[in-house]
């Protein structure tokens, strides 16, 4: 059973109350003579314990009203079948007389094969406030509604969808279309939507045609298909900025970084990437620069919070169920809307948000006529048991879906309550914190990034820093790989590790085969005949992009000195050979490496090595020789002249004669 209609503005006195619903045989036999009737508990929640046992109650509630007309006579129903139900009760048959927050519902009897009997086939219950007329208005609650607007932005480097999963949950009755059909039923500045950049990103790609292949496709040499998602990705994108004009809208780290496994695996630059890519993104488009740390559900670590500051976030959500030590021994007491927690960066404020609401768990399919019925009920029991205003903080969980009916449901008749008072988030900022003393834990299920991502991840950061790094205009470059290493840390592959994984390992391959273009190289040998001498070295560019290298040169034998290099900037395609000075102190045979790195000093690629001899002949040496050749050369002069003194010059043979 499901209630699709109650009064948006409570109970009033004097006037009947209205339900309508429906009833779905869901079983495998017929029901005959099926009747649904109006169950109501006399007794008000005033109080935050009552209006949990509310929720708490599963085995019905109250009484039921059996009087003839006021039910509903809905008849046989086969297997499978749904039939609407609508009962209106007249406010006398009621029995309230309170103010407060009743449970009212429906309940269905029906005869089957076996006959018929008096206990319940199902039941359904919903809460609905009352304030009597004559009743002094009560000081309203302020109410803090966060709506997240993620999705799995699952696309290659160039672009392609892997999959088309968002062009289902954009279209119509899916849950990212049902989230804008809730939030254009609030009326203005009543929400706090907070938007995943890179979903806005891939939705404003859709829309303006994109293609999907799978890697498997890929892999197998299928080709790319249309996706099938353009049109309503268009409409999506269009209502989300007609929202803009209305909610206050702030932007996630990119991609909502799994901040946890992160921080714990020695990876904060993944989340300096995410947050100075949305910071960039918040330029560009003319969004709220303040970056929003909301781990999923608000579930996060100490550690995790520390990294999340550092990187440049500015406000920080988090679950009350990563603070055990807020737990109170009262159970009316609500937790408190912020606090101040320390860091060792130092202290920060964070947002508490609750995992229920009126007593009921905030769950992904709790629907949004059941929101808005929660969330008034809530601030109902508040406004009762206190004099000064309250705050709540509501956050919908990732991923909610407030049903296909959301579109229907009047939620400016919620928020215009008298014990309702939309807040945003920058007033409740503005109050002084309450300090939290105590741990800060995990507490959702949802796994960790695996060992395989992390690895795959670390390479990536390593291969990207030196290939953007390379680059003499990077400034493009930096800006495109920040956002896919904000993307390989996205909290999605928590749930596809093999994908991911996948798609980050490849990646990591281009980057390091783009690095692997440019090189350098030289002689295999060098021979210096004096104490100083030039080697040629050359460095090629094979990249269609320009780049500055720097060139290190290291001998090994210290003896052997070399000059300084200047950075080179190459052409794309370019190759350009350089001489390198060099100095000897000594002689003999050594290895020289010669390696590139960026003008940041980050290496890169593997060392050209070749050997260098130095042959060092000292000063007095070079005299000695001079002198013995200077001697040698005046005896032979000596011989001559005498010869040609004494004898003259005669031919051979007459000097034989």
């Amino acid at each position: 059973m499901a209630i699709t209609s109650i009064p948006s503005d409570g109970l009033a006195f004097g006037r009947p109350l209205r339900l309508a619903g429906t009833v779905t045989n869901i079983g495998q036999g017929v029901w005959t003579d099926a009747q649904v009737y109006l169950s109501i508990d006399p007794n008000p929640a005033i109080s935050k314990g009552s209006l949990d046992a509310f929720a708490a109650n599963s085995e019905g509630f109250g009484s039921t009203v059996n009087d003839l007309g006021l039910f509903d006579e809905i008849g046989r129903l086969t297997p499978g079948t749904r039939s609407n139900w609508h009962l209106v009760v007249p406010f006398d048959r009621l029995g309230i007389t309170a103010a407060g927050v009743y449970q009212v519902g429906a309940t269905l009897l029906a005869g089957t094969s076996g006959g018929r009997d008096t206990i319940a086939d199902s039941r359904v219950g919903m809460m609905i406030p009352y304030l009597p007329d004559d009743m002094t208005r009560p000081t309203p609650t302020s109410i803090v509604t966060m709506i997240p607007v993620t999705g799995p932005v699952v696309r290659r480097p160039d672009g392609v969808f892997i999959d088309d999963r968002l062009a289902t949950l954009v279209s119509s009755g899916g849950q990212l279309r049902n989230l804008l059909d809730f939030a254009e039923q609030a009326p203005p500045a009543s929400l706090e939507l907070v938007v995943d950049p890179a979903l806005r990103q891939a939705v404003a790609a859709m829309a303006n045609g994109y293609v999907v292949q799978s890697l498997d496709q890929l892999a197998q040499g299928v080709d790319q298909r249309d996706g099938a998602g353009e049109e309503a990705a268009a409409v999506w994108l269009n209502d989300l900025e007609l929202l803009r004009q209305r909610q206050h809208v702030s932007l996630l780290p990119w991609g909502n970084p799994a901040s946890v496994s992160l921080a714990d695996a020695g990876l904060p630059s993944v989340v300096d990437a995410a947050v100075v890519s949305t910071q960039r993104y918040a330029s560009a488009h003319a969004f709220d620069p303040s970056v929003t740390d909301w781990p999923g559900n608000g579930s996060t670590t100490r550690r995790a919070l520390a990294v999340s500051r550092l990187a440049g976030t500015v406000v920080h959500v988090v679950s009350q169920e990563s603070l055990p030590g807020l737990n109170e021994s009262d159970p009316d007491a609500y937790p408190p809307d912020h606090v101040v927690i320390d860091t060792r960066p130092g202290p920060l404020t964070a947002v508490v948000t609750r995992s229920d609401i009126g007593g009921r768990r905030f769950g992904s399919t709790l629907s949004a006529l059941d929101f808005r019925q929660a969330m008034v009920a809530e601030a109902t029991v508040r406004s009762l048991t206190h004099t000064r205003r309250s705050t709540s903080v509501i956050a919908a969980p990732f991923r909610w879906d407030p049903g296909d009916n959301a579109s229907k449901v009047d939620l400016e008749a919620g928020y215009s309550y008298p014990t309702v008072a939309a807040a945003s988030m920058s007033s409740l900022l503005e109050r002084v914190p309450r300090p939290y003393v105590g741990p800060i834990r995990l507490f959702s299920r949802q796994p960790l990034l695996s060992t395989d991502m992390l690895a795959a991840m670390k390479r990536l950061r390593d291969y990207g820093r030196v290939y953007t790094d390379l680059l003499t205009d990077r400034r493009e470059a930096s800006v495109a790989f920040d956002q896919q290493l904000a993307t390989a840390g996205s909290s999605v592959w928590r749930r596809e590790p093999k994908r991911g994984a996948a798609l980050t390992f490849k990646l990591s391959r281009q980057m390091a085969d783009r690095i692997a273009k440019v090189t350098v190289t030289g002689p295999a040998f060098v021979a210096m005949s004096s104490n100083t001498g030039l080697f040629p070295l050359t460095i090629s560019n094979g990249l269609d992009v320009a780049v500055t290298v720097k060139i290190a040169v290291h001998p090994l034998n210290r003896a052997l000195k070399i000059g300084p290099i200047e950075p080179q900037r190459l052409d794309p395609g370019q190759s350009r050979d350089i001489e390198v000075e060099s100095r000897a102190n000594g002689s003999g045979l050594t290895q020289v490496r010669a390696r590139l790195s960026t003008i940041t000093n980050r290496s890169f690629g593997p060392p050209f090595s070749f050997n260098i001899r130095a042959t060092q002949i000292g000063l007095a040496i070079w005299i000695a020789l001079g002198v013995g050749l200077a001697g040698l050369l005046i005896s032979a002069g000596r011989r001559i002249y005498k010869r040609a003194r004494g004898e003259g010059f005669k031919t051979r043979a007459e000097s034989t004669a």
